[in-house]
């Protein structure tokens, strides 16, 4: 599995549990969608999770 669109609205917490249930050896990184700047480098070992203030997942959270 390389996205998670089912966890778009869930608690980032909720999610990363999730994620790792799918695949135990990702790096999962919990990013505020505001207010973050990130790397554009591609990693195959990494999932970010884009929250907003509520700690909600606000987009797709996906291998990358």
């Amino acid at each position: 599995k390389t996205a998670w669109p089912e966890l778009v609205g869930k608690d980032a917490i909720y999610a990363r549990e999730q994620i790792l249930a799918d695949n135990p050896k990702l790096e999962i990184h919990i990013v505020f969608y505001e207010s973050c700047s990130v790397t554009a480098d591609f990693d195959t070992n990494r999932v970010r999770i884009y929250t907003d203030c509520s700690n909600r997942v606000v987009r797709t959270p996906s291998i990358g």
